[in-house]
């Protein structure tokens, strides 16, 4: 037997169940552009700190060849 307000209902909940779905889909898609973004400062401050490094060492080195 066909009950069309049970049909209804269910159909509400399926599309409530989707608008949740869509939603957390955003919010994966929103953390993992975070994480992208994330990892690529830190890349950067990497690189950084490499060259830092290697100014200091030189540094160093031509501080030796004076002393």
């Amino acid at each position: 037997m066909y009950d069309a307000a049970g049909a209804r209902e269910l159909y509400e909940q399926k599309q409530r169940l989707q608008e949740q779905v869509d939603g957390m889909k955003k919010d994966m898609d929103d953390l993992d552009a975070h994480i992208h973004k994330t990892e690529m400062d830190k890349n950067a401050k990497d690189n950084q700190i490499k060259t830092l490094n290697s100014e200091m060492a030189l540094q160093d080195e031509q501080l030796g060849m004076s002393a």
